[in-house]
């Protein structure tokens, strides 16, 4: 190992990664989402409760509670925001001549793994500075920073060594440069919560080997907490307790010696990915990278698009549509016609979805919504970098309005093809339960503003893909939280929150606006 190398890379990866638009935005995100999760106590929710008393909100309280959510965020989002750099080596020719220096295969992917993991450290460190002003201001405790940074180190490097790890991988094989490596990604990331149920069915008085796939930390902490308080009954989010008795006190000694070393060495154990990145990785090789882009690959919806090829052809009476229409309804039908052309899945997720909206009983109709939107995130994620990725940016200045009128025009397809595919539900809810109906279509508004401000911002699909899978995961797993019901899909939304969601879709809209502006000058 050439070590001036290896940390000339490690910092030039940092610098690359620090300078991208998504890390400002991802931040922001993870800040918004994990302070939403942590409430004031005085509202009647607390962030962590033990056999229905809350937890006092000192460091060890705070520090646990927000490192398992921010585990949530970043184990899943880091991998997004890491990978992705053979395929930009690719793109502006620099593979060619890493492939030409004399440094070898192991220090350039060590490096590239060192980078990503100091990376996601200082998005970590930013993150801490900023929950220690929440817990000066909510905060019933002096604020200990050691208690910290002890506990972050422990909870959040295995997180992050996985995610830097498999990022690495995914970027040395060839069949996981593109989607197929998020899913398996995705898939590894699922599979670490199998380690939740044994563990937390029994407390932590025998060491579990499952703890060591435990990157995320959640169960090994709730073990330790049914020991220290005899009891299962442990929350960690948003929930409610008994505001009657007095709150309890996790005290200083929460870590001990053998959870200490199970958290370091899950840590080693998510860096083996780099082990077959090694064998795997081509080097550059200029056969061989050839071949793997001359192949098309793509991932199982890419799959079921291309079997589905002839549903597009429904999509044409838009096309006609859209000339007949003036010219601000003429980019939105247009656009949302190319939408449905490209990827046909959609069409038969239009009719699944309708019938199961019109069939479903009330209670269920809830379930619908939250999987109907799911895959409509997912499909429209790339919708505002579409010009981009084809390089056709230029040209839609040439359009009628303008390239502010045509990017407006996507937001507002993408808008359109959300209420199209939850319409059903949408319809029966101004029926039933107005209040609902508004949740639905503020949410999809919030979204779609999202999708598009962080397209336009990073030019990548994957910032907004990433954030959006955590924020329908943490939703689906806090159903009594008005703020993190996105689309009413619990019945939980107030008044308040579907207000606050539509100002920050228009804020997230005019954002963009101002970002488009800039890039034109």
């Amino acid at each position: 190992m050439n070590a001036p190398a290896l940390r000339a890379m490690a910092a030039h990866e940092v610098r690359l990664r620090m300078r991208r638009a998504s890390t400002v935005f991802a931040m922001l995100a993870v800040i918004a989402v994990t302070w939403l999760a942590i409430p004031d106590p005085r509202g009647g929710m607390t962030l962590m409760h033990a056999g229905g008393a809350r937890l006092l909100y000192d460091s060890m309280t705070l520090s646990i509670g927000s490192a398992v959510l921010l585990n949530l965020l970043f184990g899943l989002g880091g991998f997004y925001l890491v990978r992705g750099r053979v395929a930009e080596d690719l793109r502006c020719g620099i593979g060619g001549v890493l492939g030409a220096t004399p440094v070898g295969d192991g220090t350039l992917l060590l490096g590239r793994w060192l980078g990503g993991m100091a990376y996601l450290c200082a998005l970590a460190a930013a993150f801490m500075t900023t929950m220690l002003v929440l817990h000066g201001l909510r905060g019933e405790a002096p604020i200990q920073l050691s208690a910290y940074l002890q506990t972050y180190v422990l909870m959040l490097l295995p997180a992050i060594s996985l995610a830097a790890g498999m990022a690495v991988l995914c970027e040395s094989c060839g069949p996981l440069v593109g989607k197929a490596g998020d899913v398996l990604y995705f898939i590894v990331w699922a599979t670490q919560f199998s380690s939740m149920a044994p563990t937390i069915n029994h407390p932590f008085g025998g060491w579990n080997p499952l703890l060591l796939i435990d990157f995320n930390g959640a169960a090994t902490v709730i073990a330790r907490l049914i020991e220290l308080f005899g009891t299962p009954d442990i929350s960690i989010g948003l929930s409610d307790f008994n505001a009657a008795v007095p709150p309890a006190i996790i005290g200083s000694g929460f870590w001990t010696a053998d959870m200490i070393a199970t958290r370091c060495a899950s840590a080693l154990l998510g860096a083996v990915p780099l082990l077959p990145a090694m064998l795997l990785f081509h080097r550059f090789s200029p056969d061989r990278v050839k071949a793997a882009h001359g192949k098309k690959r793509g991932s199982p919806l890419d799959l079921i698009n291309r079997v589905l090829r002839p549903l597009a052809r429904l999509a044409l009476p838009l096309l006609a549509l859209a000339g007949r229409l003036p010219v601000p309804a003429r980019g939105i039908v247009a656009d949302l016609a190319l939408t449905l052309m490209s990827k046909p899945s959609l069409i038969a997720a239009l009719a699944v979805a309708s019938l199961a909206g019109l069939l479903a009983q009330a209670s269920a109709l809830g379930g619908v919504v939250m999987m109907s939107v799911v895959f409509w995130g997912i499909a429209v994620s790339d919708v505002a970098v579409r010009n981009h990725a084809a390089d056709l940016e230029s040209m839609s200045g040439a359009l009628a309005g303008g390239a502010t009128a045509h990017a407006l025009a996507q937001a507002a397809s993408t808008l359109l093809l959300g209420c199209l595919l939850t319409a059903p539900a949408l319809l029966r809810w101004m029926v039933e339960a107005p209040l609902r109906a508004l949740a639905l279509a503020g949410g999809l508004f919030f979204l779609s503003a999202v999708a598009h401000l962080l397209g336009r911002a990073t030019r990548s699909a994957r910032t907004f893909l990433a954030l959006f899978l955590v924020a329908m995961y943490i939703s689906a797993q806090a159903p009594n939280a008005a703020i993190l019901d996105l689309v009413g899909a619990h019945g939980s939304a107030t008044p308040f929150s579907v207000s606050v969601l539509s100002a920050a879709g228009l804020v997230a809209i005019l954002l963009a606006w101002l970002f488009d502006r800039r890039a034109r000058r």
